[in-house]
C-alpha cells in the first residue's frame, strides 16, 4: 500500500507527521486542501548521512531496538535539535 495505490492522511489541530524516508526512496507530494497553513520541514538528500548520525545520537535506544527506524513513522525530532547537530533543515 502507498506505492501502488495512493494514501490520504487526514490532519487536525496540532497534528504532526514523523521524520521518515519514503518507501523505495521515492518522492512525496503533500497538498493542503483546506485550513490554516502548515509548516513542513525538509532535509536535503545530500544531508542524509548527517541526519542519520544526528538521529542515532538523539534516539540511541530506539535505534538499538529498531535499526530501520527511519523507515517507520515513529521518529520525532526537533528541527532545532537537528540544526544543532549540523543538519540543514529547511
Amino acid at each position: 500500500p502507498g506505492v501502488s495505490s495512493p494514501w490520504l492522511y487526514v490532519g487536525m489541530l496540532f497534528g504532526a507527521f514523523c521524520w521518515h524516508t519514503e518507501d523505495l526512496w521515492m518522492y512525496s507530494i503533500n497538498h493542503l486542501h483546506e485550513g490554516a497553513p502548515k509548516t513542513w520541514y525538509v532535509v536535503p538528500a545530500s544531508a542524509t548521512t548527517k541526519f542519520e548520525r544526528a538521529a542515532r545520537t538523539l534516539l540511541p535506544t530506539l535505534f538499538d531496538e529498531s535499526p530501520d527506524l527511519l523507515f517507520q513513522l515513529v521518529a520525532m525530532l526537533s528541527p532545532s535539535e537537528l540544526r544543532r547537530h549540523g543538519v540543514p533543515v529547511y
